[in-house]
């Protein structure tokens, strides 16, 4: 997000990260030191212990739901698609700065999604002309669709 910091979103909050610890990694909410809220994470990224008390609204951007985090999964097939919100996408033009994503079942579906470098959706037309197809993880980590 802003000064070039990997950033946590979380319920709509923004966190940095802090330190590590014996509790485990510290996020720590990014109006610190005004804003005491913060979590700790563990090495899989699970939540241990949250401290979720803002003194402050969130940011205006997560408001106005604009931006949103997606996943690069790889599909059984080997192909890495973008899953957000149960859809997925491949990529059709990548920039410095940010990518275009189709939906894979484009052209007959005409929404795409923009993300930045960390997958963070900075634009979005997602109005399918399709159902969503849902997504099966498989013991090896990778995807099917049924």
């Amino acid at each position: 997000m802003s000064g070039g910091r990997t950033c946590l979103l979380f319920n709509g909050y923004t966190f940095f990260y802090r330190y590590k610890c014996r509790m485990g990694r510290k996020w720590c909410c990014t109006l610190f030191p005004k804003c005491k809220s913060h979590l700790y994470l563990d090495e899989n990224n699970d939540i241990l212990q949250i401290s979720e008390f803002h003194e402050h609204v969130r940011n205006y951007l997560h408001k106005l739901n604009f931006y949103f985090s997606a996943q690069l999964i790889t599909m059984v097939t080997g192909k890495q698609v973008l899953e957000y919100q149960g859809y997925t996408y491949y990529v059709q033009q990548k920039l410095k700065k940010n990518s275009r994503w189709v939906c894979t079942t484009y052209p007959n579906c005409k929404a795409y999604v923009r993300t930045n470098n960390n997958l963070y959706v900075v634009e979005k037309d997602t109005n399918h002309s399709h159902t969503k197809k849902v997504l099966y993880k498989t013991k090896t980590g990778l995807y099917t669709r049924l």
